[in-house]
């Protein structure tokens, strides 16, 4: 939406929101299109998982058993699964967030989100351009101190949607309401073009072009990040790609993107297969004990985000060592855990799912560091470098169910253990990376040379 900048006539001190400081969290601008961001994020996981259930169900109902569990409730099933049959269907489900990668060098906007999937053959690519449109708003909105919290309550909708979009789709594969699966696409389709008006009506490119944002909110949000309120910073310049794919920094991220989302790969697509094979879980037991660990990340998502900006922002820790702590515990904590999880058999069941809780839940911590520091790093390119490397970080989502296959072929608590102790090693090899390239403060190459301001941001 084309809104003429709104000038404020005052000199602002970028201490002045000390004085009576933005409207309260529950009435920020802000925080109401983070809430609505999150809700577009879920609602893309929600659709993308909906087409793997609805097919099935499709085929046959039992299928809504088996693809939850890895077996049907009736023992007269006749559709089985074996080891190529289950991982296939991971496969193709996790290979299809490469298409989320597809506008890496397109011009950003938020109102490229309002690429809502549809029904037809092109939905999954039209959700291409979701996720770099939820997260391009924030190079402007966001202050630093409060970069954590706002871009983790927007990745807070992946998680809730990836604990929901299973046992919510199965549901409705067997309810009777318009024959069934079709009501999977009815009720996802909905709130998609519920969200989309929401967004359109709601989402502006930079604070100063809202025309209901609270006065002091904006003043609080460009004296935060050092702009004037009365000059049009959306400069058009080139990306430089040569420094970007040459930054350490940079790099940094991208390998320890590439072994965390090793580890959420191999938990998103094997949980349940791995309560049923080593820890026993009936049918019901496995739906609930499989959702509990994705809720625990959802709260420590949102929990680790307030204390990251609240280290930051009480400069008891700088961005860089901020960054660098929560991706320490959300990389290595989980590591070790997998290693005690791994000596677990189904006598212990409880306890290894306690331990699992624990390991998927700590690794909500890795949002607050890897995930938010493309924005310390570079704002005015971070949807467009956080985009390569989300392209390069699905390769795990590729391999890693074929790689489960080929080594737990035997179902084994044994093979299960290899698995685990691969994936621990992998996370502290993007640890040790990061802590030695990570840094926190802007860039040489994302510096934009007529606003010089944009350098100053905080302590790195």
């Amino acid at each position: 939406m084309d809104t003429p900048l709104r000038h404020v006539t005052q000199t602002l001190d970028p201490t002045d929101h000390r004085d009576e400081g933005p409207p309260p969290w529950y009435r920020s601008t802000r925080y109401f299109i983070a809430f609505i961001s999150s809700f577009g994020m879920a609602n893309t996981f929600l659709q993308r998982g909906d087409l793997s259930m609805a097919i099935v169900c499709m085929v046959n109902h039992t299928a809504v058993d088996i693809l939850k569990y890895g077996h049907s409730v009736n023992d007269n099933a006749t559709i089985s699964t074996n080891d190529t049959t289950r991982y296939l269907y991971m496969g193709i489900n996790t290979t299809s967030n490469i298409r989320f990668t597809s506008n890496a060098t397109d011009d950003e906007s938020p109102y490229r989100s309002c690429g809502t999937p549809t029904f037809d053959d092109n939905s999954q690519e039209r959700e291409g351009f979701t996720i770099p449109g939820l997260f391009a708003v924030w190079g402007k909105w966001a202050p630093p101190t409060e970069r954590s919290r706002l871009i983790c309550i927007t990745y807070s909708g992946n998680i809730s949607a990836t604990a929901l979009v299973f046992p919510l789709s199965a549901f409705l594969c067997k309810v009777n309401f318009a024959g069934g699966w079709p009501s999977v696409f009815y009720l996802y389709g909905v709130l998609g073009l519920l969200w989309t008006f929401i967004w359109m009506f709601c989402m502006y490119d930079e604070p100063a072009h809202h025309p209901r944002i609270h006065p002091k909110e904006l003043q609080y949000i460009e004296a935060s990040l050092g702009r004037s309120t009365t000059k049009d910073v959306s400069v058009q310049i080139p990306t430089p790609w040569v420094d970007i794919c040459t930054s350490l920094p940079f790099l940094a991220i991208v390998c320890a993107q590439v072994t965390y989302n090793w580890s959420i790969f191999l938990m998103m697509s094997n949980l349940p297969i791995y309560m049923k094979e080593v820890l026993r879980f009936d049918i019901k037991s496995n739906g609930v004990y499989s959702f509990i660990p994705y809720l625990a990340m959802f709260l420590v998502i949102l929990l680790g985000s307030l204390c990251a900006d609240a280290l930051i922002e009480k400069q008891l820790l700088s961005v860089k060592y901020t960054r660098k702590l929560m991706t320490v515990i959300g990389h290595l904590v989980p590591g070790m855990l997998l290693i005690v999880l791994s000596y677990l058999d189904c006598t212990q069941s409880h306890i290894a799912v306690a331990v699992l809780t624990l390991a998927i839940g700590l690794g909500g911590l890795a949002f607050c560091g890897i995930l938010v520091n493309f924005y310390d790093i570079a704002p005015v390119f971070a949807t467009k470098i956080m985009t390569v490397s989300n392209a390069v970080s699905m390769i795990p989502g590729i391999l890693v169910p074929y790689v489960v296959a080929e080594v737990t072929k035997d179902k084994t608590r044994e093979q299960w253990q290899i698995v685990f102790f691969l994936t621990a090693g992998l996370l502290g090899i993007g640890t040790v990376v990061y802590l030695i390239l990570g840094q926190g403060h802007v860039q040489k190459w994302a510096i934009i040379r007529d606003t010089p301001e944009e350098e100053i941001a905080l302590p790195s």
